[in-house]
């Protein structure tokens, strides 16, 4: 018999610091008030799913709007109600009726404004908190994906947790993790538009409207999961949530596109329409769920079970329902029959009994295992897959290619790639004298500060490299224009020859391969220039490269006047058309070039004309 539990005693707020990491919710009901009695009472119940654990309620406490127990006005916060539960648990170690157990405090704060929630606790109630908004009749929803990857993922990425939404394969990660300084830029539109965005960090744009929300935050989308920093207390965390607690309205009344190269991953959609034929459901290792944020023990047990788990799945050719037999190797245990639907933005997947089971406990282990969303993916032969909460459908069309730089080439000819000359001497001694209008003329040009050198001949590196003062090295590889006449179509040939020298000059990229290789054709009479004017030889480059380390950025353009920005503007804007396919075909080849270059350390960039 269970000992009743003692009187709570009253939760100090003084001596709370909590850390800001919070699910952030929405009533859908006229009488908020109502719903954050519920919601905390049902968070305040003990938990008895884990025989491992008992939790004990220590403290309690609640605020109100016009208190003077802590600054709720000044946060715009209604309501704020705490709770410390005291959680014994058995080691991991140690047998079930071992005389030991780890001691924890865990903090649960509930906090309303009008009819946004915001929940701070831990992974378990956190678990609880899921079945809550999942279960019928909820009186909440989550904050929709999108409004919080727009509302908060607008700065530069610093790290990024994906999600593979392709069928398990040997040459393709199941996930990836990114930690960087601008993440939009390490990303492959190729490759990694397979994969959807489970969380992020990013920087916060800077707005004078918020005074200590600064800095970097995360949050996980489909889980309506956002974290920050610890507080230096109560008055701190207040002010901290008030200014996010703006931030998600302003993107619920005013939602913000996700931006730039993010806008490259799989997305997720809505409803089941065109959904069918469930192939795969593969379950998260308990060494992903460990690594992964926002999940813990009850989430690793539960994918320990099903690692070794029989999981023979038949798919519905008509609709998003799937039927599992599940088991131990050799021994079918019974059939589970897994429903799809919306509730609230989020793809619930429920699973319940199918036929007499063989081994009806191992198959309600099992089954109760599935339940934990947050590990399971379902893969569908319609291309979309179920991942967590998430359905998502991979983006399977031309990815825009980002890095467009529409230069003037006024004064110059843009058919015309290099001076003439007999032989590379020549060449390279006729390059900006006598009235040169060519192509290598405008390099000599448009890079007139820092050093340059042009390589052009056989066994080149690039047709020039140039240094700035800062070191960045920009390896330029230059090509004639088809045609100079201003309504001249998209030609994907025009790059395809330039395109292929940048990728198979790349092994160049790395510092001492360069040097050797450049050094080799120091003898020869190359042209070379500081500051736009003409120098006897390489000394003076060579002195500046050697002083780059490797933090040193470095940048491939691809010089192809070819595409005018008129042209291309207008065919990014059709959704139909010529000129719309063959800027399709265009991004494909340019995004590829781009993947070898960033696979190398550095970024490729092309130029057009304006």
């Amino acid at each position: 018999m269970r000992v009743p539990d003692p009187e709570p005693g009253e939760l100090s707020w003084d001596s709370l610091a909590p850390y800001l990491s919070l699910v952030v919710l929405e009533a859908i009901d006229d009488d908020p008030a109502e719903a954050f009695a519920e919601l905390v009472a049902a968070l305040v119940q003990p938990s008895d799913r884990r025989a491992r654990k008992q939790s004990t309620l220590l403290a309690r406490a609640a605020t109100a709007a016009g208190d003077d127990a802590l600054p709720l006005q000044a946060a715009r916060i209604d309501q704020l109600e705490g709770f410390v539960n005291q959680v014994l648990s058995l080691p991991g170690w140690a047998q079930p009726d071992a005389p030991y157990d780890d001691m924890v405090h865990e903090l649960t704060l509930v906090a309303r404004r009008k009819k946004l929630f915001a929940v701070h606790t831990n992974e378990g109630l956190r678990r609880r908190l899921e079945r809550i908004l999942d279960s019928a009749g909820t009186r909440f929803r989550r904050i929709p994906p999108a409004v919080l990857e727009g509302a908060l993922l607008q700065g530069a990425a610093k790290g990024l947790w994906l999600k593979g939404t392709h069928a398990r394969l040997a040459t393709r990660p199941d996930s990836k993790v990114f930690n960087g300084r601008f993440l939009q830029r390490a990303l492959n539109p190729l490759e990694d538009s397979f994969y959807g965005l489970g969380a992020a960090r990013a920087e916060l744009p800077a707005d004078p409207g918020r005074e200590v929300l600064r800095g970097v935050i995360g949050t996980t989308p489909g889980k309506s999961l956002i974290w920050y920093r610890g507080s230096a207390g109560m008055p701190e965390f207040l002010a901290m949530l008030g200014e996010l607690l703006t931030m998600v309205e302003d993107g619920l009344t005013n939602p913000q596109d996700i931006t730039g190269e993010l806008g490259l991953l799989a997305r997720r959609v809505s409803d089941l329409a065109g959904v069918h034929d469930a192939f795969e459901v593969i379950v998260a290792t308990r060494d992903e769920v460990v690594s992964e944020p926002g999940l813990g023990d009850d989430a690793a047990d539960d994918a320990a079970l099903l690692e070794n788990a029989i999981l023979d799945v038949r798919g519905d050719p008509d609709a998003a329902g799937v039927v599992v037999d599940v088991g131990h190797p050799g021994v079918v245990a019974g059939s589970l029959r897994g429903t799809v639907h919306f509730h609230e933005g989020a793809a619930v997947l429920q699973w319940s009994s199918e036929g007499i089971a063989r081994d009806p406990a191992l198959a309600r282990d099992l089954c109760d295992a599935l339940s934990n969303q947050d590990i399971i993916s379902v893969f569908y032969g319609s291309g979309h897959v179920l991942v967590g909460r998430d359905l998502w459908r991979r983006n399977t069309q031309a990815i825009p290619f980002a890095r467009w730089d529409f230069e003037d080439f006024s004064g110059f000819e843009i058919t015309k790639e290099k001076p003439l000359g007999l032989t590379s001497v020549d060449i390279h001694d006729a390059i900006g004298r006598d009235g040169d209008r060519s192509l290598f003329g405008w390099v000599l040009h448009r890079f007139s500060e820092g050093w340059l050198i042009c390589d052009d001949g056989s066994g080149e590196v690039a047709d020039f490299l140039h240094l700035t003062r800062d070191g960045v090295l920009s390896v330029i590889h230059v090509k004639g224009a088809a045609s100079s006449t201003g309504r001249r179509k998209i030609r994907v040939t025009a790059y395809e020859v330039i395109a292929a020298q940048a990728q198979k000059n790349l092994i160049f990229s790395e510092p001492e391969r360069l040097v050797e290789r450049l050094a080799e054709r120091a003898g020869e009479a190359t042209a070379s220039w500081v500051d736009g004017v003409r120098v006897k030889d390489r000394s003076a480059f060579f002195e500046r490269l050697r002083l780059r380390d490797a933090t040193s950025r470095t940048e491939v353009l691809v010089v192809q006047p070819h595409v005018n920005r008129k042209v291309y503007e207008d065919a990014r804007r059709t959704a139909v058309g010529a000129d719309r396919w063959r800027l399709q075909l265009l991004d494909t080849l340019l995004n590829a070039a781009r993947a070898a270059a960033v696979m190398r350390g550095a970024d490729l960039r092309a130029v057009g004309s304006a």
